[in-house]
């Protein structure tokens, strides 16, 4: 049995992180069917961002990698 920490490893659901992120993904997309022109430019920013966080703090991806996946 390996040695572990317990202060340092935390053990985190993936349904409640796929859950977090289909609730986020599914608020952005409805704030960018309401929003106007620029609104939607500054909701597209944003959703950016927030994906790319996600991202680099849900995987273990390097930096590049998880810009690479935000792009694509």
């Amino acid at each position: 049995m390996p040695i572990y920490d317990k202060d340092v490893i935390t053990y985190i659901s993936d349904k409640r992180i796929d859950r977090f992120i289909t609730v986020v993904v599914v608020v952005v997309g409805m704030m960018m069917l309401i929003a106007d022109q620029t609104q939607k430019l500054g909701t597209i920013t944003g959703f950016i961002v927030v994906f790319l966080g996600l991202i680099s703090y849900t995987s273990v991806a390097k930096p590049f990698e998880a810009l690479a996946a935000t792009a694509a």
